[in-house]
């Protein structure tokens, strides 16, 4: 990540090619008004000083129009620089008249050959909040926040009747739920490769608990391990605490229990 307090110049870091393209709610209690638009000037009329205005950004590769939109609600050029640069870290910052969260999305890699591991993307995604406006700026195209979207149109839970940070905690619980599902989705995964076939029959997981048994003494006959897949599955598990019930898939938990109870090695009903 390179040094932005030394340059002067907006580039997006990303390789999304998503054109750049705006989406504005503006609403109050009683009623809403959308416009979409490829510029800023297209849908800035629609802003309402007297309401909530959320204001949507899919795809940073016109910076133009990122400094136009940061420049109406006097958002700092370093924090434009944060909004460009897809490799920044996860981070919640508070200014005088706004707060800035750089967050990341994960997905799954639907365009992936088939001989190819499973694995995850991500995007970032920033979140301006200020005193009548959120802004959130997002590197592709996506109906992430459509499900919020439609709430504002159906005015559920009396939704438009709220303030920003209203709208800013659905959006935050929506980014939750994501990771949510991520980590079950990596948990199962995990849970069904220690359970297959293929995996007891390359190596023992001993490897993976040892750093967690201290004066256990393990005999296994040697296995090579076959795929990188493997290594990395092993590598994870050392970095894992034996007793995190939150983060260890439950098939793993089991062979650690009963590794502690009896000092064999067995996983998901196999010795």
């Amino acid at each position: 990540m390179k040094n932005n307090l030394l340059s002067e110049k907006l580039i997006y870091t990303g390789d999304s090619l998503t054109p750049t393209h705006i989406h504005l709610c503006t609403y109050n209690a009683t009623e809403m008004q959308e416009s979409s638009g490829d510029t800023f000037q297209s849908v800035k009329a629609t802003l309402d000083s007297a309401r909530i205005n959320w204001l949507q950004v899919h795809g940073l590769k016109d910076t133009e129009t990122i400094r136009e939109i940061c420049a109406h609600f006097e958002i700092d050029f370093l924090v434009l620089q944060d909004i460009l640069n897809a490799d920044h870290p996860t981070k919640i910052e508070e200014h005088d008249k706004y707060i800035v969260l750089i967050l990341k999305l994960f997905y799954p890699n639907t365009h992936k050959e088939e001989n190819e591991l499973d694995e995850l993307l991500q995007q970032q995604v920033c979140v301006i909040l200020g005193s009548n406006y959120v802004l959130t700026f997002l590197e592709q195209e996506t109906d992430f926040f459509d499900d919020i979207n439609a709430a504002l149109r159906n005015d559920v839970l009396k939704i438009r009747s709220r303030q920003t940070d209203y709208l800013l905690s659905v959006l935050l619980n929506s980014i939750m739920t994501n990771y949510i599902s991520t980590i079950s989705s990596i948990d199962d995964a995990l849970e069904k490769y220690f359970c297959s076939p293929m995996f007891a029959s390359r190596f023992s997981i001993a490897s993976a608990f040892a750093p967690f048994l201290p004066g256990q003494t393990f005999t296994q006959e040697p296995h090579p391990v076959q795929s990188s897949a493997d290594t990395d599955i092993v590598n994870l598990y050392s970095f894992i605490p034996v007793r995190s019930n939150v983060f260890m898939p439950s098939g793993a938990l089991a062979a650690s229990s009963a590794v502690r109870a009896t000092g064999r090695i067995t996983a998901c009903g196999q010795t």
